[in-house]
């Protein structure tokens, strides 16, 4: 995964530099593009390891900080939408208060948002991409679902393996869910798919929070 990317850079690299050659506008953008594409997939592998490597070495909880929920998935939305395809409604619903302030771990939640919501973007091509918050007791309940083709209970387990990828042709190096439930986990709360939904695919993810004092 890391080398699909860089072969990528390299190759049209050499071609945007190469001597003598004159290439029209659209294909030098066209070229342009797929460079920034790659370098972009580069990023976020590698910043996918560090963040492993992070999560890995640390056993004390980050700083809660003051946070409003609905802010929280407002912005998981506006960092997921470009990645979704246009003919997908991409949806957010928040059954909290929208003024509500709680003590939680906005940045690492947000983290483990995009990584879900990411997922769903890559395999849903129709239909609807939706994130739910809602509150149970002291725990933050979000949820992710999608119109995409759906995830067997067997690989419940399965998929939440690292370098695991179901479909071989996607993008990425296979961590995303791996990584979203290691921040759950970090955090105290638990990241599951939900294997009686029959409409696509759903994860729930429990994160518990403290009413701001």
């Amino acid at each position: 995964e890391i080398r699909t990317p860089l072969n990528a850079i390299s190759g049209f690299t050499q071609v945007l530099t190469m001597p003598g050659l004159t290439l029209p506008d659209n294909e030098r953008l066209d070229y342009s593009e797929r460079i920034q594409e790659n370098t972009r997939m580069l990023t976020n592998i590698l910043d996918d390891l560090i963040l492993i490597s992070n999560l890995e070495g640390k056993t004390e909880l980050p700083q809660s900080e003051p946070s409003m929920p609905l802010a929280i998935i407002a912005g998981a939305i506006e960092t997921a939408s470009p990645f979704v395809a246009k003919e997908v409604t991409l949806e957010s619903k928040c059954e909290m208060p929208e003024t509500e302030t709680i003590m939680t771990y906005p940045n690492m939640i947000g983290i483990a948002l995009s990584k879900l919501l990411d997922n769903a973007a890559k395999f849903t091509q129709q239909g609807s991409i939706t994130l739910s918050l809602s509150q149970d007791g002291d725990k933050l309940h979000f949820s992710v679902s999608d119109t995409g083709p759906g995830i067997s209970a067997d690989k419940k387990d399965f998929i939440f393996e690292r370098f695991t990828k179901l479909d071989s042709f996607t993008q990425g190096a296979g961590l995303g869910l791996s990584i979203a439930r290691m921040v759950a986990e970090h955090l105290g709360g638990t990241l599951t798919l939900d294997t009686e939904n029959k409409k696509g695919t759903k994860f729930d993810m429990i994160i518990p929070f403290t009413p701001q004092a």
